[in-house]
This record gives C-alpha cells, structure tokens and sequence, in this order.
C-alpha cells in the first residue's frame, strides 16, 4: 500500500495521466516553485499552446504563447492566483479543460471572495470529487513518489487556500467538527477522508446546488404584477428553473417566515428586487436577501429606475435596473445573467 501512487477519480486521473506522459516536469506558471508540486508542461509542436497540469492552479488549462510568456502580469496578487485555481479546478470538474484567452481573465480574477463557511463546504466536497471513491481518502504522508500530493494541491485550488497554513487550519477545522477524519495504516501511510458525518453535509450541499428552484423576493403589489408576469417568471423558466414566489404557494398552512425560510434553503438562487412603494423599502426583501446570502445561496439584485432608493447596506451590490415599457429587455437580461453566473448557470429544464 505505502509504495502505490495515490490514484485521483475521474475526471482528474484521465487528464493528469496524459499530461504526465505526454509531458516535462516544470515550475507552476502560476505558483512558481512548490515543494512536492508536480507540475507538467507539453507543448504540441504545431500549436501555439502551452498544455499544463498543475493541482496548485487547479488542474489541467492550456495557455497561449503570448498569454504564457507573460502570465504574471495577468495573475499577479495572491487573491488573483487564488482565484486563477479555484475558475481552473471549477472547469476541470466539469471535464473541461479551458483554453485561457486573455478575455477570460477579467472573469478569472474577478470572482467573489469566499466566505470561511463557503471555503469548508468545497474543502468537503474535494474530498468527495477527488479520491476514486470517498473511502479512499487523500494521502497525506507515507509515499514518497511523485503526484502522491496532487489531492492536497487540488483541494486547496477549490477551497481557495493561500498556503499549507491555510489548507490545515481549514482542514483541522473538519476534523474537529466531525466532518473529516485521520485514518492510519500502520507507521508508512496515513489518509483523511470524508466520515459518514461528511458525506450528509456534502449531500445537504447538492440538494442545494442541484435545484431547479429560483426564489423571488419582492413587493406584492399591483404595480408589480407584469415586471414579474412578463420579465422575472419568464426569464428564469428560460434559464431553465421554475420560479418560487411565496405569495403564489397555497400549500402551506404553516407559518409564513418558517415556509419563506424552507424555500430559500431550497432554492439554488434567489432574485431580489428592491424597488420601492410611497411607504419606503420592502423590509422583506432585505431580510430574504440576507438570509440567502448568509446560507451562501447566490442573490440577483433588481432595481426599478435608479439607485437612489436602494439602502446603503445592499447599494453596493451590482443591480440591474430597469424602467416600466422596458421589460421584455429585462427578461433578456435576467436570463443573461443567471446563465452568465459562475454559481448558477443554464438550468436542467
């Protein structure tokens, strides 16, 4: 056991093998020298791409010559090369992996800081994606082979950790909490891997990210009627999801708060808009916004006419705005922008 290299699930373990073979050992263009990091490079003779793969910047991604020869002046901070790795490993888990133009780095670069809450979940579900199966674990010591650390770079590619540091206080974080577990064979290997406790947190976190529900929060009114009718509904059923407006649902005959609560926990977004009556800001719709946000739940912000009226605790958030006689316009860019949405995307509908 302590001499057979640590075996990746797919779609890891087909892309590192082709890389390796096909492949010279090199630095991270990313990362730059890491100790026990494996990186490879191969470069095709009759294309201008540079075909690496690296677990420190999340997997497998190719670069163009002219990208390539002047990658740090694209990725330069720490936050930036954080951000670099978790958009590659995100591509890669999706069994793609991205030719980066330099279009794509405004994107790249541009993704939101993840909360600590945010950071656990994908380090859980790194342990779920990354082994052959959840049992097997990622090695941590015992092996002294190349790739044996590609599970411990990968990871913390997806949970965006700036260091070892950061990777074991998240990770020792798990372990204390239940979620995540040591298991020693004898004094030459030792993994971690999910525990039982893990894999319900990973499945509470997939009932969410896999749901078809988009919840809308706004105000009940009359005026309300045809932005909501012709622009909102339409456009999330468009994108692929069914809507969910609480006011709509005849269901229930619990509390409303306790009902509103539930269905946020199982939507994969939420859509606020903030537009307000003569009697002010629609209280609600600040709280289900906050609560969303809070369970990590990604939030699309409207806005009727300007920003004026938008309270100074959300008015930072990027709102679209849109004006009565305009709506089929913003059906176009609702759907756009759930499409467009590094956490949403098209919809299974």
């Amino acid at each position: 056991m302590a001499n057979k290299e640590e075996k990746l699930g797919n779609p890891w373990q087909e892309t590192k093998d082709k890389y390796v073979k096909h492949g010279t050992t090199i630095d991270c263009p990313v990362w730059g020298e890491q100790p026990h990091l494996s990186c490879f490079l191969n470069k095709p003779t009759n294309q201008d791409l540079y075909h690496y793969w690296s677990p420190r910047a999340g997997g497998a991604f190719a670069l163009s010559g002219s990208i390539n020869d002047n990658i740090h002046n694209y990725v330069k901070s720490e936050n930036e090369k954080i951000s670099f790795s978790r958009w590659v490993y995100e591509k890669n888990s999706q069994g793609i992996v991205p030719e980066i133009m330099s279009t794509d780095f405004p994107e790249i670069t541009n993704l939101p800081k993840l909360s600590i809450d945010e950071q656990v979940q994908r380090l859980l579900l790194s342990y779920a994606e990354l082994p052959t199966k959840p049992s097997s674990g990622i090695w941590i010591s015992g092996v002294n082979i190349l790739g044996h650390f590609d599970g411990i770079f990968l990871a913390m590619s997806n949970s965006t950790c700036i260091d070892n540091d950061d990777f074991h206080w998240l990770k020792d974080a798990a372990l204390e909490n239940g979620t995540l577990e040591l298991k020693q064979f004898g004094i030459s290997r030792a993994i971690i891997r999910l525990t039982p406790k893990g894999l319900q947190e990973i499945q509470k976190i997939h009932k969410t990210t896999q749901s078809e529900q988009a919840f809308v929060a706004m105000w009940f009114d009359d005026s309300m009627k045809d932005v909501y009718n012709k622009a909102i509904k339409p456009a999330i059923e468009a994108a692929g999801y069914s809507s969910y407006r609480v006011d709509d649902d005849r269901s229930h005959s619990d509390q409303i708060t306790n009902k509103i609560l539930a269905e946020i926990k199982n939507s994969k977004f939420l859509i606020a808009d903030f537009t307000h009556g003569d009697s002010g800001a629609r209280g609600g719709v600040y709280f289900e916004a906050g609560y969303a946000q809070g369970l990590g739940i990604p939030v699309l912000w409207l806005i009727k006419d300007n920003m004026k009226n938008a309270h100074f605790d959300t008015n930072h958030y990027p709102h679209t705005i849109w004006k009565d006689g305009e709506l089929k316009q913003l059906k176009q860019n609702i759907q756009d922008n759930i499409i467009a949405h590094q956490h949403i995307g098209k919809g299974p509908k």
